[in-house]
């Protein structure tokens, strides 16, 4: 707490009061590549890493994008995300 700490804002919810932000390994420009991720598009990844929250999903090489848990499924309610994903899988 109160630490300071160098972040990209990635998006603002005033509607929902949420703010995203990049806080690791920032990149001088932050296109990361000439290919920008933007938010809402389709694309695949591999699951790096499930936690209580979430799924982390490699993107493209040194860029993740969590996956909230709520978010795995709409159909039916995932407690964990270990229950419709496996480490490693695309």
């Amino acid at each position: 707490m109160n630490d300071e700490v160098d972040c990209v804002v990635l998006s603002v919810n005033p509607t929902e009061r949420r703010i995203s932000l990049a806080c690791g390994n920032l990149r001088p420009t932050l296109g990361y590549s000439a290919r920008q991720v933007s938010s809402g598009s389709d694309g695949r990844g591999r699951v790096r890493n499930l936690t209580e929250f979430g799924a982390f999903i490699e993107i493209e090489d040194g860029i993740d994008g969590l996956v909230h848990v709520s978010n795995l499924s709409w159909t039916t309610r995932v407690k964990h995300p270990s229950e419709v994903l496996k480490k490693g899988t695309k």
